[in-house]
Parts: structure tokens; sequence; C-alpha cells
């Protein structure tokens, strides 16, 4: 019997656990919001620059797109700045790691009671994969608008830390934990008579004289219960997930709809006039396509 393959991913899994008519709209319809928000433009940016440890290669990605209004120019020189800036001081507050492997892909079938899955796979790529002392650490390169407490806490029963460590282990390495580098975006704003240039230079100082604010760096661990848990949650979750959108249950988490400000989807579930309109069809597994180009 052929089996058509289901990737799971991290962002897959959380949409899931957000709201199944998300993943159902996102991963089984491919239906995904036209655009692309600037804070996901600016953090692909930071990225880059840090595995190419290049700004020229970070700002190529901001430059991708031709301005449609002067209002999303304005918006492209804030972020080129930003980027700039950010890496800048990035390179200043830490060293590149010697021994790495960055963008590290991985395809795993899932495990299930019985065995290796004929049709689930978990899939990902992680940041950079670092060998220090003779021992492997997973690096997450992360910008963040706040970073406190809360912040942290989450990082503490992330799935996406522990699917990474799970998947490593897997592939035979021997993995310390994940060490976080996370890059605070700055709350500076350009003033209505400020060049620029001067905003520029501002942002630059502001970095310079505080580069703890802007710079944090962590290590979190996963113990082997942690692990076991999780092989054996991802694999439920997909197998209820494809259930519940089979029967035609892709029920709603109306508690999500308001998330972050308002889910993407909210105008398709609500059945507002035009809907259809804001969105597209796209490949589910973009980041996957991108790890591999």
């Amino acid at each position: 019997m052929a089996y058509k393959k289901e990737i799971w991913t991290v962002s897959r899994l959380k949409a899931w656990q957000t709201c199944p008519m998300k993943e159902a709209l996102r991963y089984r319809e491919c239906l995904a919001p036209k655009g692309k928000k600037s804070a996901l433009a600016i953090g692909s940016a930071i990225h880059k620059g840090i595995e190419t440890w290049d700004i020229d290669e970070a700002l190529k990605l901001l430059c991708v797109d031709f301005p449609r209004d002067q209002e999303e120019a304005d918006a492209q020189e804030i972020a080129i700045v930003t980027v700039e800036a950010l890496l800048n001081g990035y390179f200043q507050r830490f060293e590149p790691f010697e021994e790495h492997k960055p963008e590290k892909p991985f395809e795993l079938r899932m495990i299930s009671d019985h065995g290796r899955s004929y049709k689930f796979y978990i899939a990902g790529k992680i940041d950079d994969l670092v060998e220090i002392d003779g021992r492997h650490w997973i690096v997450e390169y992360k910008t963040a608008s706040r970073l406190d407490g809360s912040y942290y806490d989450r990082l503490y029963v992330d799935s996406q830390i522990t699917m990474y460590m799970y998947a490593m282990e897997r592939l035979g390495y021997d993995v310390a934990g994940v060490i976080y580098r996370v890059i605070r975006k700055p709350s500076l704003r350009r003033g209505k008579t400020e060049s620029l240039e001067q905003f520029k230079g501002r942002l630059i100082q502001d970095i310079e004289d505080r580069p703890e604010f802007y710079f944090e760096e962590r290590k979190l661990h996963r113990s082997r219960d942690d692990i076991k848990t999780f092989e054996k949650m991802i694999f439920k979750e997909a197998s209820l997930a494809e259930k519940l959108y089979k029967s035609g249950c892709a029920f709603q988490h109306s508690t999500a709809c308001s998330m972050y400000g308002a889910c993407e989807y909210l105008p398709l579930c609500m059945g507002e006039a035009g809907a259809e309109a804001m969105f597209e069809k796209r490949p589910p597994h973009e980041e996957l396509e991108e790890a591999t180009t």
C-alpha cells in the first residue's frame, strides 16, 4: 500500500496545537496570507548575516522586492538600517563558531508504538550545529521585541528545542543541549525631523552602549524523559489531526482568534466577503525548500 508522506515541522505542530482549523488551512489546503511581515523579513536577514558572517548577504534579502509605495520604501530603509546595526553589534559581541554545520536539515520517520511510521515524518532545519569540547550543541538564533521572564519561561517547554534535540540524537550526534542567542529588536524610532543617517548613528551608539540589552545567550537542556515523551506525543498528534480533518471536524479554537492581535486566517473563518483574495496557494513547508536552495 502506497502512503502519501505527511511532513510535520515545528511550525505545523504549533499551528495544530493553537487551532486545528489553522493547521488544516495552511498545511492541508496550502493557503498562505499574501505578503510577508517586515518583522519576519528582519529575522530572516539577521539569520543570513550570522550564517554567512556577512552583512551584505543579509541586506540582499531585504531588497528582493521593490517597494510599492512610499510607506513600504520607508519601512525597507528602516529595516536595512536596523539589520546592519544589529549585525555590527552581534559581530562585536560574539565570535563565530569554528566547528559548525549551519542550516542543518533533517527528515525522519516518526516512531509509533509499532515501530517506524510509513506515513508520518518530522522535518526541519536547525540554525547551527556546533562542536564544543567533543560534544555537539544546537544553536538557535532568535530575534525578539521583548526579553523578559515569560520569554525564557516558554523556552523551557518549547517543542522546537525538544524536536531538534530528538532529531539530532536520532542522527547519531551526542547533543549536550541548545545554545540560544537572542537578538532584541530596537525600540528606538526615527524622529520626524531626523535623517536616516542620524537615526542610524543613534541606533548604533545605543547598541554599543548597551550590548547586554540587545544580545543574550542562554543554554537549555532536555531530559531523557522529555525526549521520549516528545517521540510519543508527535505521532499521536499527527494521527489525531489527520483523523479530525478526514472526518470534517477540523474545528476552531476561538480563544486563538485574538492571539498576537488577530489570527491571519480569521477573515476566512468569519466568511468575510473577499477574504479569499487575501490568500494564495503556496507550498506548506516553504522553510524546508529554502534550506535546499
